[in-house]
Parts: structure tokens; C-alpha cells; sequence
């Protein structure tokens, strides 16, 4: 239930910012992530798709989401199937103008983990929810006129007061774009 909650506030806040964008951009890309504390496996590999809102000359709001499955073989003994989903809203800050240039993002991160084991499933050791807030660095360029490229890397801190302990999130990330055209003003 919670789950739902999250992503009917979030789809509200994408359509409301949407609404108001003079310019959008959709996304896709591959991303490696990773999780120290709560993962013995290193890094996951996934598809992303984003979609990126003009809000002024210096800052956007992209929304990505991601899908990232791996098997994870535990030293020849034991197999297991671990899928996770994450979606990450970013607020960016371009210093010379959006979708150009570099670009500080602050972000806040929500990911579900799906366990698969094969041999005992009263081994699953992680959480299902995480939550995690952080930053990224990135750039982003022109290909052509609509067709644009970016690349990032950041870190996400995630707190858990629980047995688990607070956790740190890393990724990197390169995706490909179209760029939408700008609202026409009336006159």
C-alpha cells in the first residue's frame, strides 16, 4: 500500500511540473548501481527511462525510472534471482543553460528489491524498501538539434535505523534523448 501511495504522489508532482515545462525531454540509458550494506553482490546493470522538464533557464526536474535484474551465483553452491526497481526524481541546476553543459542534481530515490532463491527462502537478508537522498554530477550535449546525450555519476546516503545500519548508494550513468519543442507563446 505504501508502494501505491508513493507512486500516485509521484505521478501527481511529474503531471503538475509537466504542465508548467517550456521544454521536455525523454531518455534512455543503461546505469550501473550499487548498494554497500546491504548487498554482497558488487553492481547491477540496468535500462533506464527518464523524462526531464525545462522548469527556467537554469534548472529541470527529471524523473527516471529503471529496471535492473541479476543472478547471483553465491560461490558455486547456491543460486539466486534478485530484481530491482528504482525511480529517482532530481532536481538539476545547469549553470549555463538546461540540457547544456554540466549539471549538480540533488536527488531523492526510492528502490524495490524482489529475492528469488532457489534452495531457501527464509534467507532473504535485505529489505524489501529502500530509501535513499543524494547527489549527482553530470554533462549533457548536443548531438543534434532534438537528439541529445548525458553522462552521470553520483551517491545517495540511506538512512536505516534498523539492524541493517545506514547504507550508501552509488551509480553511473549514460543515456541518449530526444528533446521536445517549446511551448509557442500566445500573442
Amino acid at each position: 500500500m505504501k508502494t501505491r501511495t508513493f507512486i500516485l504522489i509521484m505521478s501527481g508532482l511529474i503531471l503538475s511540473v509537466s504542465g508548467k515545462a517550456q521544454r521536455n525531454s525523454l531518455s534512455a540509458g543503461v546505469m550501473v548501481q550499487g548498494f554497500s550494506n546491504f548487498d554482497p553482490s558488487p553492481t547491477y546493470t540496468g535500462a533506464t527511462l527518464a523524462f526531464e522538464n525545462k522548469l527556467s533557464k537554469h534548472f529541470s526536474a527529471q524523473f527516471m525510472t529503471g529496471a535492473f535484474p541479476k543472478k547471483i551465483d553465491d560461490h558455486g553452491e547456491r543460486t539466486y534471482t534478485r530484481h530491482l526497481w528504482s525511480f529517482q526524481p532530481e532536481f538539476r541546476y545547469y549553470p549555463s543553460s538546461v540540457f547544456k553543459g554540466f549539471f549538480l542534481g540533488g536527488n531523492f530515490s526510492y528502490h524495490r528489491f524482489k529475492t528469488s532463491y532457489s534452495f531457501d527462502p527464509s534467507l532473504r537478508k535485505m529489505p524489501d524498501d529502500v530509501f535513499a537522498f543524494g547527489f549527482s554530477l553530470g554533462v549533457q550535449s548536443a548531438i543534434s538539434q532534438r537528439i541529445h546525450w548525458s553522462l552521470s555519476a553520483g551517491g545517495s546516503l540511506i538512512p536505516n535505523p534498523g539492524a541493517i545500519g545506514t547504507g550508501a548508494r552509488y551509480f553511473f550513468a549514460l543515456s541518449t534523448g530526444y528533446l521536445f519543442r517549446e511551448k509557442e507563446k500566445k500573442k
